[in-house]
């Protein structure tokens, strides 16, 4: 033994001194993010309201005079989404009112009515909007003319109220499909696409082109009083357009030339700083694992055969059990049929495990606690406040109870699969990409469920990647029930706090919507 003790003790002095070291460099990204973030926040008012039952966060800077812009996120976004274009404008001397459409964010009426005529769910959304720009038209130092800016589907929501309004200087769609455009309405319109949006990008030259069949992309159409603006934002796509100093610019001048204004301050997009804090709280989370106690720990790895086992037949009953619940039990698109092949997918894999001689052992609720409360109290807390409404409340809270049995069956099974992370990374992806597999087996014959999933795959990515890593760092200590139990909590909020909220009587006609309008 003694022959021994020296190396062992100095590997875990140099582990100690490494933990130390990347928490040391986590809180100066951390610090970095933060104050980056309230930098751009300096000298501005940030109020939160509701009209009506609408979540509103008004951003102004105090005793501020000048017009409106009202500014609309897409499918599956909260208005915190739209940050850089609301500070950025703000800067310029703007008010500006960001908020939750139906069913999205915090806003606890759901999406509803009929979706297959725009006097349905789009008049529904319409309306929403003109009664929060009535709302920040009356605010004090708000001066006649209102600015529009949407994004994704709210492009087409934008583009509408535009076209209903008299008082609307500017419109700007950002990732635009409308079938709203005519050659001479909206009268000015810039249109934002993402370099990696090829599709759009097509659409809205075709949007210009109404104007002046000869523009291109880049250029400004003009004709008899209309006039028509097509930008790309390079390097970007769907998501990334939102943050480009491109898109933040070209909004900007075109708001400004609307209402004879100039301004050649700065853009403020708040991805730098964003990125700094979030990637620093998923680096902190590696040296605050070490202070879970180690437990002893025999490997349980499956053999290959076994292994794939425990990988397909899961695969195969879950899509097929799932099949057999009404979707529309929840309030989320095919969400009952997603709780139900979550929760068989998951019995059906540590039912495998179980007879392959697998089993869960007693976890360290301590530690799963911590894990939970670090992603909920601290990194959701963090994303809420300056990136994405990820808090569920209202209806949002039962579909998190709802959801949370077969999550937790999910990620015990995931978790004692995987040996709480020691499993060699193949098998660890290989394990995550049979879940997806099985989502897409269960919505193959059904258009809405097929895009409910397509919208909970950058969840599910997110997720594995984010809190899969703290969940391993934690079940590398304290076993695959610790993980497990900590990442099934986290994996039911996320889905609960960012999927979409329908009336579930009308939920079944929401493939009409896909056909006219884009994510």
């Amino acid at each position: 033994m003694k022959e021994y003790a020296v190396p062992i003790l100095n590997a875990r002095q140099s582990v100690s001194r490494r933990r130390v070291a990347v928490a040391v460099v986590a809180c100066l990204l951390i610090l970095a993010g933060l104050v980056g973030l309230e930098r751009d926040r300096r000298g501005i008012s940030m109020a939160d309201a509701t009209v009506g039952l609408t979540p509103v966060t008004l951003l102004q800077r105090p005793g501020a005079s000048g017009p409106g812009v009202l500014i609309a996120h897409g499918f599956a976004g909260s208005r915190q989404f739209m940050d850089s274009f609301a500070l950025t404008l703000v800067d310029a001397g703007y008010i500006v009112a960001t908020y939750d459409l139906l069913g999205h964010g915090q806003n606890p009426a759901p999406m509803s009515g009929d979706v297959t005529t725009a006097s349905g769910t789009t008049r529904l959304l319409v309306d929403e909007a003109a009664r929060v720009a009535d709302w920040l038209s009356r605010q004090p130092g708000v001066t006649p003319g209102l600015a529009l800016i949407g994004h994704s589907m709210a492009s087409d929501i934008v583009i509408r109220l535009g076209q209903a309004r008299g008082d609307v200087a500017a419109v700007v769609a950002v990732s635009m499909y409308s079938e709203a455009v005519t050659a001479d309405s909206p009268r000015q319109l810039l249109i934002l696409t993402g370099q990696g949006e090829p599709h759009l990008r097509e659409n809205a030259l075709e949007a210009l082109r109404m104007v002046d069949p000869e523009a291109q992309a880049g250029t400004t159409a003009a004709s008899e009083g209309v006039q028509r603006r097509a930008a790309v934002a390079p390097w970007v796509g769907h998501v990334g357009v939102l943050y480009s100093d491109t898109s933040l610019t070209e909004a900007r001048d075109w708001i400004d030339a609307a209402f004879d204004r100039n301004h050649d301050g700065r853009v403020i997009s708040t991805s730098a700083p964003l990125a700094a804090l979030l990637v620093g709280l998923l680096a902190l989370a590696w040296p605050l694992a070490g202070l879970v106690p180690l437990r002893n720990h025999s490997p349980q790895i499956l053999g290959r055969w076994r292994y794939a086992g425990a990988i397909l037949i899961p695969v195969v009953a879950a899509p097929a059990v799932s099949a057999l619940v009404p979707g529309t039990a929840l309030p989320i698109l095919g969400g009952a049929n997603l709780a139900a092949l979550l929760l068989v997918y998951g019995l059906a894999q540590l039912i495998v495990l179980r007879l392959s001689g697998l089993r869960l052992t007693r976890p360290d609720l301590i530690a799963a606690a911590g894990l939970t409360a670090f992603g909920i109290l601290v990194f959701s807390a963090a994303m809420t406040n300056y990136a994405a409404s990820f808090w569920p409340t209202g209806p949002r809270i039962g579909l998190f109870a709802v959801l949370l049995p077969g999550c937790f069956a999910l990620m015990c099974a995931d978790a004692l699969i995987n040996d709480g992370g020691q499993a060699p990374w193949p098998r660890r992806l290989i394990s995550r990409i049979g879940i997806i597999v099985a989502l897409a087996i269960g919505v193959a014959t059904d258009v809405e469920s097929l895009f409910m999933v397509s919208m909970m795959l950058p969840v599910l990515v997110l997720f594995f990647l984010v809190f899969g890593a703290m969940g391993r760092w934690v079940g590398l200590r304290a076993g695959p029930s610790t993980s497990g139990l900590g990442l099934a909590v986290l994996l039911a909020w996320s889905l609960a706090a960012t999927m979409p909220i329908f009336d579930q009587e009308t939920e079944s006609d929401f493939a009409a919507l896909l056909s006219v309008q884009p994510v």
